[in-house]
């Protein structure tokens, strides 16, 4: 019983601590969001919620979890520019990283630590932690960082006036970031090659990648960016002593930086227009501008901005005879030389590259002996590999003797399959033979009846025409007697002898009883007896007489030569084809021939 009751408070134990694990985890959720809300405020609030988040942080087992989490408190210090608070809690998640063996967090940390003491200009531990981010990510083939990581060890070797060393890692950053099309990072390295070319006094090429890092920022729409180069153009007139060109991209440049509130950038510009102004003697608004820049740039530790602005006032206020002010501001330029670089950074600098150069080298000695070790043991296995593949080929040949005589006797079994096969596959032949034969007899007994279909439909045609011309010669011999009758008429009162009055009489029978028109009637009949059937089946009440007014109308005949073959007056024809319109039942505007055809 006693076991029992153990095991269930354990498990109450560890189901407690989850659920208490679940509530933090809710709770430090949503205090990332909101410290996210509080991004670049530099609010008192955002730093206690991220005071509190750390705290919960202690309860929680979670590594992974923890590293995202401090990695945006991190960032949101850094944003604020509280780059030391952010070091610190970059060195918190280093140990997490060592206890979970993640190397590739652990670079990415490293660079971005690295970064921080960038921000602060300490170049020295900046190159230090980004060759020690380098080692770990070339290994990960982490292309995006390491694009970045040779940007910032070529800006760090350009705030130490070595131009030709910065160029040599823009030159490895650029072929990075072309390998990933990343268009934000090639303006980046194209501006900052342009700043290693002005140092080195090529002003004209300096102004070119100015441009061209202008040209990439513009097809990203990234308003930051297009700041950046509009700014970098500015500066690159500058050194081209074309001074009202370089205000104008300066000027801009800093409406960009205040939309978008980019204190650095602001800051920046601000010091080069005062610059501008003072040459152009325009010392007051070069004064004002100076001061802005110099107090905002103190106010976030922008420390060379700020060492730039001290030198733009100390030269301005020597202009305006202001010397007490001059000297104090120079004093603040050359105290601010010493923090940025002295002797000893750079020596500290150079330490760390020729450590980092001993490490690759010794590196790369080590993979050429793992390759030396490598090539012996293949040597070895391909020795090993010669006997037993003189081993395996004498298998083989037993083998291959055994599948031979196997072989031969399922050939004579084959054999014998193979010759059902054939007299199966000629019985097959013979059969489709005779499907064959069937198919062409049944198409031609279908060719014989298109043809005979054909023949119909040729002589119906001829038929037709033949019936056509009958109609005429009626129609022409009805007008050729009506004419001679009219004749006859005019003239036997003058002459009333018994002959004129008989050849009258006769010529007025032929007219009411012609053989011809017998004739033709029949015909009709017979040529259009299709026709006939269907009016009968559709329309059983029509008159004898009225289906052969409708055959007529079909010959498509006009009502005079329909009234000569029928014998009546055309005004008759129309007064049957109205009532016919009638009994047919159609619309009034709709054509008696056209309706006749749809039949």
């Amino acid at each position: 019983m006693k076991p029992k009751i153990f095991q269930l408070i354990f498990l109450l134990i560890i189901t407690s601590n989850i659920f208490s694990q679940n509530i933090d985890t809710n709770e430090i959720n949503n205090l990332i969001l909101q410290i996210e809300n509080y991004k670049t405020n530099n609010s008192n609030s955002g730093f206690e919620y991220a005071n509190k988040t750390i705290d919960l942080l202690k309860n929680i087992d979670d590594n992974t979890f923890k590293i995202n989490v401090l990695t945006k408190i991190a960032k949101f210090y850094a944003d604020n520019y509280k780059y030391d608070s952010a070091l610190i809690i970059y060195n918190d998640i280093i140990e997490i990283e060592n206890i979970i063996y993640d190397s590739l967090s652990m670079g990415n940390t490293f660079y971005l630590m690295a970064k921080m003491f960038y921000k602060q200009d300490k170049y020295a531990k900046s190159m230090k932690y980004n060759f020690e981010a380098l080692k770990i990510l070339e290994n990960q083939n982490s292309k995006n960082y390491i694009s970045d990581i040779y940007l910032d060890l070529g800006r760090i070797y350009y705030f130490s006036n070595n131009p030709e060393k910065s160029l040599e890692y823009y030159e490895k950053a650029i072929s990075n970031a072309s390998e990933i099309s990343d268009s934000l990072r090639i303006a980046k390295i194209y501006s900052w090659i342009g700043y290693a070319y002005a140092q080195k006094d090529m002003d004209s090429l300096s102004l070119e990648f100015h441009k061209k890092a202008l040209d990439v920022a513009k097809g990203t729409d990234n308003k930051a960016s297009i700041a950046i180069y509009t700014s970098s153009i500015g500066d690159a007139y500058i050194k081209l002593q074309n001074y009202n060109l370089a205000l104008e991209y300066i000027l801009k440049a800093n409406i960009l930086f205040t939309e978008i509130s980019h204190n650095e950038g602001i800051s920046w510009t601000l010091m080069s227009s005062s610059n501008c102004y003072r040459e152009l003697n325009r010392l007051k608004q070069a004064e004002e501008n100076a001061s802005i820049a110099y107090k905002i740039s103190t106010t976030y530790k922008f420390n060379n901005i700020a060492k730039l602005s001290s030198e733009s006032l100390y030269k301005t206020y020597k202009l305006l005879n202001q010397d007490a002010l001059s000297l104090k501001y120079l004093e603040q330029f050359i105290a601010y030389g010493d923090t940025l670089l002295n002797e000893g950074k750079l020596t500290e600098m150079a330490e760390i590259q020729t450590k980092h150069e001993i490490e690759k080298q010794e590196l790369e000695n080590q993979m050429l002996k793992v390759t030396i070790d490598v090539q012996n043991k293949e040597t070895q296995i391909h020795k090993s590999q010669s006997r037993f593949l003189f081993l395996v080929i004498f298998v083989l040949i037993a083998i291959s003797v055994l599948v031979f005589y196997f072989l031969r006797l399922k050939n004579k079994s084959l054999q014998q399959k193979n010759e059902i096969y054939e007299q199966e596959k000629l019985l097959k032949e013979k059969q489709a033979e005779v499907e064959k034969t069937k198919r062409e007899l049944v198409e031609a007994e279908l060719k014989n009846s298109k043809l005979e279909s054909e023949n119909l439909k040729n002589e119906l045609e001829f038929k037709s025409k033949e019936l056509m011309n009958f109609a005429l010669h009626i129609t022409e011999k009805n007008e050729f007697l009506e004419k001679l009758k009219l004749e006859i008429k005019s003239i036997k009162d003058k002459f009333q002898g018994e002959k004129v009055k008989d050849l009258y009489l006769s010529i007025n029978q032929t007219l009411q009883i012609d053989s011809d028109r017998e004739k033709f009637q029949l015909h009709v009949e017979e040529v259009h007896h299709s026709f006939f059937h269907k009016l009968d089946l559709k329309y059983p009440d029509l008159t004898k007489g009225e289906k052969k007014l409708l055959a007529l109308l079909m010959m498509n005949l006009s009502s005079k030569e329909i009234a000569s073959t029928m014998n009546i007056s055309p005004a008759s024809v129309n007064t049957k084809r109205y009532r016919l319109r009638k009994k047919l039942e159609m619309e009034t505007d709709e054509s008696l021939i056209e309706f006749l055809k749809k039949l």
